[in-house]
């Protein structure tokens, strides 16, 4: 899963030296031009990143190499170094973006909390954002591409708890941003209890399902889930994610 240390080829059309693609700055830089690169840029980005969530569907695993992981994306090596620093980055980002979307809920839920947050709204608001249904298609994708069980493997482990980390500073981020009432230290531990408990429902889900999805797959998800939130402390007692 580590990706090669070795130096990729030159001559990549993301690559800034590439003359072909850099003639247009010799003479001064043009607005249009650059627009152009950064717009190249980012599909070379989603490319690579479309190319490992497919290698990933396709395989069960990430246990793909860089060079396969480039021709998928139909770029080069030197590309996927462009724009990350390993494949274990790849990964985590994938993931990551996968999470983007529970981060906004959580925030709307944030939001629309009233008069004032408080820690207890806080896992009214994570049990309202565990309500969206792909909740276990994405989680799914982390045991196939992060490894059924991040406790087992140390890499697999760093790789989980790096991808959770980013997550929860979003997260934490959110919560100081829409509101007043509390701080990042209270936010912060909160976000760690919610992000601890599915995190725990996740891994005892992937090692009795192998992370088949099949609806009896997801109602055993959705019993550990509702085990995990009845512990926390919500304003309406002890609630359940369904």
């Amino acid at each position: 899963m580590i990706a090669s240390n070795s130096a990729p080829e030159t001559g990549d059309v993301d690559d800034p030296t590439d003359t072909k693609q850099s003639k247009c700055f010799v003479k001064g830089t043009s607005k249009p031009a650059q627009d152009r690169r950064e717009a190249q840029k980012q599909r070379s980005r989603e490319q690579i990143l479309q190319a490992a969530e497919d290698l990933v569907a396709q395989q069960r695993s990430a246990l793909f190499s860089v060079d396969e992981l480039a021709a998928k994306a139909d770029v080069s090596r030197r590309t996927i170094f462009n724009h990350f620093a390993s494949l274990d980055e790849v990964l985590i980002t994938l993931a990551s973006e996968r999470l983007r979307h529970f981060v906004d809920r959580f925030g709307e839920a944030i939001r629309a909390i009233e008069p004032s947050v408080t820690r207890e709204s806080l896992f009214d608001a994570g049990v309202h954002t565990l309500k969206v249904p792909d909740l276990l298609d994405t989680i799914a994708f982390f045991a196939r591409s992060l490894g059924p069980d991040p406790g087992v493997i140390g890499h697999t482990d760093e790789l989980f708890h790096a991808t959770l980390s980013r997550t929860g500073d979003e997260l934490i981020g959110e919560i100081v941003r829409s509101s007043s009432d509390l701080d990042a230290f209270d936010a912060e531990v909160a976000v760690a209890q919610v992000i601890s408990g599915v995190s725990t429902a996740a891994r005892h889900w992937a090692r009795e399902t192998d992370t088949v999805l099949t609806p009896e797959s997801r109602e055993r998800f959705n019993e550990l889930l509702a085990r995990v939130t009845a512990t926390w402390p919500t304003e309406s007692g002890p609630t359940s994610p369904r």
